[in-house]
């Protein structure tokens, strides 16, 4: 058998192509071809150009735009806890007068799935002295409607008569049992219990579609996630649970 011999220097360039070609071969495996980077691209964009509270050294800066948003979460503060503190004893729409609360809706936030949230979207701010007594029903305090409002209202796209029309119907999507209505001594529970007296009070709601949280050990809030048509939805990793495995309910004062 006759073997055919070649230049040196071809040679040489064949070996050099050839490991190119291994190389290319190699990095072929852990990248996306040409053909579906259009596809992916504006997806993996469109995800990291949403703010979340960690892309911003102040807490309070404005982020996000209004209307750009996945779900509501419902946030409902116990008020006898709120009353219980330095600052309720300054609020006197609040705590100081004859009526006694139970939930009242802290807010209604627009949120990212499956974290993060937009704020302070910029917009009309003032609120009219007519649409505050309307919500002082269920918001019972002028500053807490003012401030719900710029924070987070001006990120829901929605005009503020009709905002505040749909922070009325998310809470009326929500039944708070019977044994939280008006108790009269302190309660000790535990988070998986108050989530359960909230399923069965609710048809269709489901432990991964609620939160609990506390103030140190006394519960502060329940949340409720609710799609932004206010169906009930899992809340994913946009609530925070912060309770001990025993809790304190403060009474009705």
């Amino acid at each position: 058998m006759r073997f055919r011999t070649l230049p040196c220097t071809t040679a040489i360039t064949a070996f050099i192509l050839t490991l190119q070609g291994c190389a290319n071969y190699g990095n072929s495996a852990v990248q996306t071809s040409a053909n579906q980077a259009p596809v992916q691209e504006p997806l993996k964009v469109q995800r990291e150009d949403r703010p979340s509270r960690k892309s911003s050294g102040d807490r309070n800066a404005p982020r996000g735009t209004a209307g750009d948003f996945d779900f509501y979460l419902l946030s409902l503060s116990w008020s006898p806890q709120h009353c219980s503190t330095q600052a309720g004893e300054r609020d006197r729409d609040q705590c100081g007068g004859t009526r006694q609360y139970n939930f009242v809706v802290h807010g209604l936030w627009p949120q990212y799935d499956p974290k993060g949230w937009p704020q302070s979207c910029g917009g009309e701010t003032n609120v009219s002295r007519a649409m505050v007594n309307e919500m002082l029903p269920l918001m019972p305090s002028p500053k807490l409607i003012y401030h719900e409002w710029e924070k987070h209202g001006t990120c829901s796209g929605l005009g503020q008569q009709k905002y505040f029309e749909t922070v009325k119907q998310a809470r009326g999507k929500v039944t708070i049992p019977q044994n939280y209505q008006s108790p009269k001594d302190a309660v000790r529970t535990n988070p998986a219990a108050i989530k359960a007296n909230f399923i069965a009070s609710n048809s269709g709601l489901t432990e991964d579609m609620l939160g609990v949280t506390c103030s140190g050990r006394f519960l502060q809030e329940v949340d409720v996630c609710l799609t932004r048509e206010l169906g009930f939805r899992s809340c994913g990793r946009g609530v925070r649970e912060n309770c001990p495995d025993e809790l304190i309910i403060q009474p009705l004062r």
